[in-house]
């Protein structure tokens, strides 16, 4: 989507948002009701072979993940083919860098949707203790629960077709008035323009990216294996794991920064200029003061008459 607004194409941007919701949406609620099925296990490392035990759930994240890989047919393999040839259509230094960018996130794309199927579903399950409680308490979906899964299921497979040319139409119509476009977005993607080859190399890549990916996970699983036994594969294992080191790099830049700021103005301002001004240094005014009159008055009676002859004269000169 964002992809798609970069290249100045809003049109094929929102066409890409309602797709992806259908198959997001359906995505998400087939994930927390395996989830909640699961006893609110959410690590996928625990799971395995629940294909014939949830199949509801299994169907909706098999229709899903398809259609997020863009597998041809399904409903985001329309929008993203179609930004995609968007982006090779400007036929700019800049645009075909995002088409071969775009390129290399459909690959992705669809290789981690089709190792959630194969370790959620597919492979083996790891058996333990608490493996075979979950699975004795494990559960498909309520019937409630089933009513939007199908309504998801059949926007996944079937929004991109019936939207395509209504989007595909609507650049002028929806979004010239509202936002600037390039003047060579304001015309309908001619389709002839672009080579064949290029037209199937999305497809194409999401195909492969499936295929290999199911290979390896079914036929090769110890090859993974193999990856983490060298340096370099458990560096790259490491690097994802990790998530790219973004959280650790954002805690070490930012939060640790702002966290030392804000502790040296907590001690400069808030425990000393503050305090000095605020509780401490009223506290510490009253307890001298408390302590220099507590030296004028020890309880002796001429003291008092000291005191109240004191006060009277003091008084009587004021008034005269």
């Amino acid at each position: 989507m964002i992809f798609s607004c970069g290249l100045s194409n809003y049109s094929a941007s929102f066409f890409h948002l309602i797709n992806h919701a259908c198959f997001k949406a359906a995505l998400f609620l087939a994930s927390g009701a395996l989830i909640h099925s699961l006893n609110d296990s959410q690590d996928i490392r625990e799971m395995g072979g629940l294909a014939s035990k949830i199949p509801y759930i299994y169907f909706t994240i098999v229709i899903a993940s398809l259609a997020l890989a863009g597998l041809p047919f399904f409903s985001g393999a329309y929008s993203k083919d179609l930004i995609l040839e968007i982006g090779y259509l400007q036929a700019t230094t800049l645009s075909r860098i995002a088409f071969i960018i775009g390129i290399i996130a459909a690959f992705i794309t669809a290789a981690y949707s089709v190792r959630l199927i194969f370790l959620v579903f597919l492979r083996k399950p790891k058996i333990s203790k608490l493996k075979v409680y979950k699975i004795k308490n494990l559960h498909d979906v309520d019937n409630i629960i089933i009513i939007p899964l199908v309504i998801l299921i059949l926007g996944s497979i079937f929004s991109g077709s019936f939207l395509k040319e209504i989007f595909n139409y609507t650049q002028l119509v929806l979004f010239k008035q509202a936002i600037f476009i390039l003047d060579n977005n304001l015309q309908p993607t001619i389709y002839c323009c672009i080579p064949t080859t290029i037209k199937w190399v999305p497809a194409a890549t999401s195909v492969f990216s499936i295929l290999i990916t199911t290979y390896i996970y079914y036929y090769k699983p110890l090859l993974i294996n193999f990856l983490l036994v060298t340096k370099l594969g458990l560096k790259i294992y490491k690097f994802f794991m990790n998530a790219w080191y973004f959280d650790y790099l954002y805690d070490k830049i930012w939060v640790l920064g702002f966290i030392k700021i804000a502790f040296t103005v907590y001690l400069t301002i808030d425990q000393g200029f503050i305090e000095l001004l605020g509780p401490r240094g009223l506290l510490h005014l009253f307890s001298k003061t408390s302590l220099y009159s507590r030296n004028f008055y020890k309880g002796n009676i001429y003291e008092y008459i000291i005191f109240i002859i004191g006060s009277l004269s003091l008084l009587i000169f004021l008034i005269a």
